[in-house]
């Protein structure tokens, strides 16, 4: 099992990869619905690197950059939290 630090640390590690990969957020801004497309096709590459028998592993590499997406989101667009939404403070 991994500490909270462990998978921050990765997560760091991840945005910086990416951001030297494809450019910063603020070099290239994404609409909310253009971020939600590209989780959804890292999400099918982790879906499919476990189907194909890169195991968890493999998946796990892959769902450490659909994280590093959904990062890179919030730090464009903001985080709208629960209770904003609903208007409570109830989960």
């Amino acid at each position: 099992m991994a500490t909270i630090s462990v998978i921050y640390d990765a997560l760091d590690r991840e945005r910086k990869y990416q951001d030297s990969k494809w450019g910063t957020i603020k070099e290239h801004p994404h609409t909310v619905g253009e971020w939600l497309l590209i989780v959804q096709g890292e999400l099918d590459e982790a879906i499919n690197a476990w189907q194909k028998g890169k195991g968890d592993a493999g998946a796990l590499e892959e769902l450490l950059q659909v994280m590093a997406v959904c990062r890179a989101c919030f730090e464009q667009c903001g985080v709208v939290e629960r209770a904003q939404i609903i208007g409570t403070t109830h989960a």
